[in-house]
């Protein structure tokens, strides 16, 4: 259930905002369809202040865009999709559970699995340099936690083809399985 939801008519209420967009879930995030729900006038104010010259208004494609994605004529699609993700995330728990070694974040809302490898690092590979050394010698191209506060965690992302990610897979079950 969304916060907004189980806050409404509460204080809460007044200081919340909800930001939503088809943008992932149906590939159209070059469009620029977010939006957002805010119920309080003066907080409504101070965000549009806040955005004025930076954030661009939604555009004619982008509204047409959101109302498709959203008004049912593509539940199929959706459906098609997270059923694709499930099926990667089950080559994903299969796969990693042959590294026992790795410890990983089963992904609830996303198609991004986080991975942690510190206690399969081999020799000369640390949480600094681990995503360069499955580049090169594996590769494989994995995104750093860096940027996310988890430094030596790597990221996954499963929302590919499901061949592309058993190659992946395979790559990296090469690089930590049997250390």
């Amino acid at each position: 259930m969304p916060f907004a939801k189980v806050i409404s008519g509460t204080p809460l209420e007044k200081r919340s905002m909800t930001m939503m967009a088809p943008s992932k879930t149906f590939n159209i995030a070059g469009l620029g369809c977010s939006l957002g729900i805010i119920p309080d006038k003066d907080l409504h104010k101070k965000f549009m202040d806040s955005i004025a010259g930076i954030v661009p208004h939604i555009n004619c494609l982008g509204l047409v865009a959101g109302q498709v994605a959203w008004g049912g004529e593509c539940d199929s699609w959706h459906k098609c999709l997270l059923d694709h993700l499930r099926h990667n995330l089950a080559l994903v728990e299969a796969s990693l559970s042959k590294c026992p070694k790795l410890r990983w974040a089963h992904p609830e809302a996303t198609f991004v699995v986080w991975i942690d490898p510190h206690d399969a690092y081999p020799e000369g590979v640390n949480e600094e340099n681990v995503v360069q050394w499955l580049a090169k010698e594996h590769h494989i191209g994995m995104s750093s936690g860096d940027y996310y506060d988890a430094p030596g965690w790597i990221r996954m992302n499963i929302g590919c083809p499901s061949s592309t990610l058993k190659k992946a897979l395979e790559q990296l079950e090469s690089a930590f399985g049997s250390k």
